[in-house]
């Protein structure tokens, strides 16, 4: 009989909370995925949905206090990373699993030019010369397609567009070859030829050194484009996870339709585009029962009332939403 397969990463009922002036807030509630060796996977909501935390949180970046991080497990190749000590997690973190910011700009120092951050990056974990690290440097540069990588390793970031400052972000998550990368929103200050251009540096790179990806995003387009399978989260939970065919093909929750529908058509009237009605709710005022309730077309009084369990149809494929339970809510 075959070994059961471990995945690469798995998460277990993972909360993040906040201490605020005296109240304990939860960000990230209970939430629970797999991710395979290889996969790309999309998490996708709006802001404020709890998307980045989670990122933080599997890089254990969370500062404690005024944040806490809970999880029944943690694990990453199978070793538990909430047992690791601080210097056990650095050798993890950049190394086998590095992550991408939102902006470039603020991730890089701009008193150290590109090359010297790099350098440092490298001989972080592993045991090269300035000089080997130096050369590794302008190949991580190349590699990420940025032109006249000799020249461009003396610059500063100020020296470089956005585009370029998020290639050398990438560079930097790429330099110790790890097997996950977090890219959090890693296209969202870039205009939209520059942002096709890093999606597509990305998925390049992402086949051609075999990694897993998570690819946090608001943008339900670059799910379909470039990711295996999708978690839906909204107010700190996970409400829908599909492969990707068929999320678009037959969404499951309520909230995963409307964003489907909030999707700007190539070949319609934009201002036909239906927005969802209210905003996500804050950490501190989270409604009883569902928490998309408020905002749902389809809600009724058990809506209101109890918070649904997530119904799994099948290993891939689940949501959370009474409509489910035929017997307890008319469709």
């Amino acid at each position: 009989m075959a070994s059961p397969v471990i995945p690469l990463l798995e998460v277990r009922d993972l909360s993040v909370h906040f201490r605020t002036e005296g109240q304990k807030v939860t960000a990230v509630d209970r939430i629970s995925f797999d991710l395979a060796e290889g996969e790309v996977l999309g998490i996708v909501g709006e802001s404020g949905s709890g998307k980045s935390t989670v990122a933080l949180a599997l890089m254990q970046l969370i500062a404690t206090p005024p944040g806490s991080i809970d999880a029944e497990r943690l694990s990453f190749k199978g070793k538990d990373l909430m047992s690791m000590s601080d210097r056990e997690m650095r050798a993890v973190r950049g190394n086998e699993i590095s992550m991408i910011f939102q902006e470039p700009m603020s991730s890089l120092n701009p008193v150290f030019t590109i090359g010297n951050q790099l350098v440092e990056t490298i001989c972080e974990h592993e045991p090269l010369t300035k000089r080997q690290a130096f050369a590794k440097a302008v190949d991580l540069l190349r590699l990420v397609g940025i032109p006249d990588p000799e020249a461009r390793v003396t610059d500063y970031p100020h020296h470089l567009s956005g585009g370029m400052r998020q290639r050398v972000m990438i560079a930097m998550a790429l330099a110790c070859a790890p097997k996950l990368l977090l890219a959090d929103e890693p296209t969202t200050a870039l205009d939209v030829t520059i942002q096709a251009q890093v999606l597509e540096l990305l998925q390049h790179l992402q086949g051609e050194l075999d990694m897993a990806v998570v690819l946090i995003t608001h943008d339900l387009g670059v799910v379909a484009e470039y990711t295996h399978r999708v978690v839906v989260m909204y107010a700190g939970r996970i409400v829908e996870e599909a492969p990707v065919a068929d999320l678009f093909a037959a969404p499951q929750h309520p909230y995963t339709e409307l964003l489907l529908k909030s999707m700007p058509p190539l070949d319609e009237d934009l201002h036909r585009l239906l927005a969802i009605p209210g905003s996500v709710p804050s950490p501190t005022e989270m409604p009883t029962g569902c928490r998309f309730a408020p905002r749902c077309p389809y809600a009724q009084n058990i809506c209101r009332e109890t918070e649904p369990a997530m119904i799994r149809e099948s290993p891939a494929r689940a949501a959370a939403c009474w409509r489910l339970v035929d017997y307890k809510v008319p469709a």
